[in-house]
């Protein structure tokens, strides 16, 4: 939806409780009355914007995770190159992860917003627990190690390392996230 796609990017950089309903429609380009012909409220958005962000990275991650062309461990660097890639040079190191953001602001005060962040965590470490697991039946890494275990810890610490990217403006936090999974925990 363009609305969403247009208007995304201020709640995104500015947060939820700094961003007024009059922003997104200046950002859209849409009278303030039609926000409401498509969204209840700025929470109603919120959530569908939350489902936009999801629905964009799904497919990056698909993209990266299911191609059965590479090894896994190839796959889920390339997807985190990928992310730094977006994180430094998209969004200029300041404005962390859309959902992240939302979760640290929105997740324990608004509950419908709080399980959309929740459902978007899942699918993501979902899609890593099954690269993992095709990593350990190719041997690549330990098959001793719980996948879904390593793929909540990855997920936490890339949400983490995104959190103090955008406050230091450095990709120091991505690099050394990357570091660590790739020649540590994962090695």
């Amino acid at each position: 939806m363009e609305i969403i796609e247009s208007a995304i990017k201020v709640m995104h950089l500015k947060g939820y409780n700094a961003t007024g309903v009059q922003e997104l429609v200046d950002a859209a380009g849409i009278p303030k009355g039609s926000f409401y012909n498509y969204f209840k409220s700025k929470e109603d958005f919120a959530i569908d914007a939350l489902k936009y962000f999801a629905s964009r990275f799904q497919k990056a991650f698909e993209q990266n995770l299911k191609n059965k062309s590479i090894s896994p461990m190839k796959r889920l660097e390339k997807l985190f190159n990928q992310l730094i890639g977006w994180f430094t040079n998209e969004f200029k190191l300041k404005s962390g992860c859309f959902a992240g953001n939302l979760c640290q602001e929105m997740g324990d005060v608004n509950k419908p917003i709080g399980e959309a962040v929740e459902d978007l965590f899942i699918g993501t470490s979902g899609l890593l627990k099954d690269c993992l697991l095709e990593a350990q039946q190719a041997g690549e890494i330990d098959r001793s190690i719980d996948a879904g275990k390593i793929a909540e810890a990855i997920w936490n610490s890339w949400e983490g390392a995104l959190m103090r990217m955008k406050t230091n403006k450095s990709a120091k936090p991505l690099e050394d996230f990357k570091y660590m999974v790739f020649k540590i925990l994962l090695k």
